[in-house]
């Protein structure tokens, strides 16, 4: 696939650290938009944006390891990830701790954690990202 001028912009800027650019970057790779398809370098890409604390690259990280895409499936990878980001208020992760909490998938089941995620992520608007 042939380099736009957005991908062009992005390369340097996810070189020099940039998270946002990072995830850009990851977002295009994972789905071969305008660069071939590459699940490893998106998943490469990402956890070096998750890595810098955003809260949204964390829960996008972790629903990969979650569904096992571009690497091996890791419920306890995702939940740590989720759990990460849903401290940080972020509705989506909070929703996915509290489904996983629930079902004991990848952690403990504990259904009072689980209801006091959920209620968070009602509480921040999520109605089911």
């Amino acid at each position: 696939a042939e380099a736009g001028p957005a991908l062009i912009e992005l390369l340097p800027r996810a070189q020099l650290g940039d998270a946002r650019a990072r995830y850009a970057l990851a977002i295009r790779y994972l789905y071969g938009r305008g660069v071939g398809a590459d699940a490893v370098a998106a998943v490469g890409l990402l956890a070096l944006a998750a890595d810098q604390g955003l809260a949204p690259k964390r829960d996008a990280l972790a629903t990969l390891y979650e569904r096992g895409f571009g690497l091996d499936r890791n419920l306890a990878d995702a939940a740590c990830l989720y759990r990460l980001a849903a401290a940080q208020d972020h509705a989506a992760a909070q929703n996915q701790i509290g489904i996983l909490l629930a079902s004991g998938e990848g952690v403990e089941r504990d259904g009072v954690a689980a209801y006091m995620w959920f209620a968070l992520a009602y509480a921040s608007g999520n109605e089911e990202d």
